[in-house]
């Protein structure tokens, strides 16, 4: 009985977590496009 409420509090969760998941790695994206672009081109890029 337990496992079947666990799995629907599962499935009740897993769209939030993929979405913050989602959100973390654009955000993370985004940053990283926004530094690479703010340097000046001529700049070898660093790693």
């Amino acid at each position: 009985m337990w496992k079947h409420r666990s799995q629907l509090v599962l499935l009740a969760l897993l769209p939030h977590c993929i979405d913050h998941i989602t959100c973390r790695l654009s955000l993370c994206y985004s940053l990283a496009a926004c530094r690479r672009f703010a340097q000046p081109r001529s700049r070898r890029i660093r790693r």
